[in-house]
């Protein structure tokens, strides 16, 4: 994982050649991330941005100094957030909260703020690189199952209105060879 600082933007010219910039802050993990391309959610605030990023099995919460950035850190927690045998629809993510979809149930989890993290690593006397586990919690919308099989097949999270989109129902029903109907559910939290 790289920070990097973005220079201002300029007018160019037609002539103008590529900006080159390098790494403020670098951080390799050491255990193997599942996803190619994972999850991330979009940067929020200005002058400490936080950015979560999901692979699979894990959950790197990335923590931004923007005015100091050698000051980066990552903490670093055990989530699977699919079922070996298959993957259901996209997982989906903000800084706050993560949505999955996992044995036939949608789950979510809050993710904890830094500076709550920071008081309990100190007072439990661990270090913060160590990785942790987060517990999910179960969400029925009953919208959402075909045949008793939770059935979606894409996920949006809006975090400032609290609302999760899903979009429901058996794309294709290989059984029976015809498609089926999809619906959009909405879900407030």
């Amino acid at each position: 994982m790289h920070l990097f600082n973005i220079p201002d933007p300029q007018l160019i010219s037609e002539s103008a050649s590529i900006i080159r910039t390098h790494p403020v802050w670098t951080h390799s993990f050491q255990s193997l991330d599942v996803y190619m391309y994972p999850n991330t959610s979009p940067p929020e605030g200005r002058q400490a941005a936080t950015v979560a990023v999901l692979n699979g099995y894990n959950l790197r919460v990335f923590h931004a100094d923007l005015q100091h950035p050698t000051e980066c850190g990552i903490t670093s927690y055990s989530l699977q957030t699919h079922d070996p045998p298959r993957v259901h629809a996209r997982n989906c993510l903000s800084s706050k909260r993560v949505f999955f979809c996992k044995d036939n149930m949608l789950h979510t989890c809050a993710i904890p703020a830094e500076q709550g993290l920071r008081e309990e690593l100190l007072q439990a006397g661990k270090p913060s690189s160590e990785l942790y586990s987060l517990k999910a919690q179960s969400v029925v919308v009953n919208e959402a199952t075909v045949e008793g099989k939770l059935r979606v097949q894409d996920i949006s999270w809006d975090e400032a209105s609290g609302r999760l989109c899903l979009l429901a129902g058996q794309h294709h029903d290989y059984e029976a060879s015809k498609r089926s109907p999809l619906q959009i559910v909405i879900v407030d939290f």
